[in-house]
């Protein structure tokens, strides 16, 4: 399975969450992004490992790579799925009345780059300097 796949599936389980209130599935997607951002066991990736029928794509997004002004030593897909969960935690648990478009976003957009394979988040984080 693609991570553009778990992409699809995160965003569609924020959506999901937070339409029918489910507070206890919001933290566990949650801690499922902080657990795959930290140590970079991915379940993508794994399932890719148990199911050697799957195809993997080797497309790398270096889009801006002679644009980079700093390199730093980290995955993007890691640094992406961290900044997800502490942005999620912010405007889903410690401050939900001010922030409480931004889940609904995050869960659309989310979704969005699961179906195109687009992110711009990703791109962003590759143009500053992530791997």
């Amino acid at each position: 399975m693609h991570d553009r796949i778990f992409r699809a599936i995160y965003g569609s389980t924020i959506l999901a969450a937070l339409y029918w209130d489910l507070n206890m599935v919001m933290q566990l997607l949650i801690a499922v992004l902080l657990l795959e951002g930290i140590s970079n066991w991915r379940l993508s990736l794994l399932l890719q490992k148990l199911l050697p029928q799957s195809v993997t794509d080797g497309a790398v997004m270096s889009i801006f790579p002679s644009k980079q002004l700093f390199h730093i030593p980290c995955i993007a897909e890691r640094a992406w799925r961290v900044l997800v969960a502490v942005i999620l935690y912010l405007s889903v648990f410690l401050y939900p009345e001010p922030l409480w478009a931004l889940p609904w976003f995050m869960g659309f957009a989310i979704l969005g780059a699961g179906i195109s394979g687009v992110c711009p988040m990703l791109f962003s984080l590759h143009f500053v300097g992530f791997k």
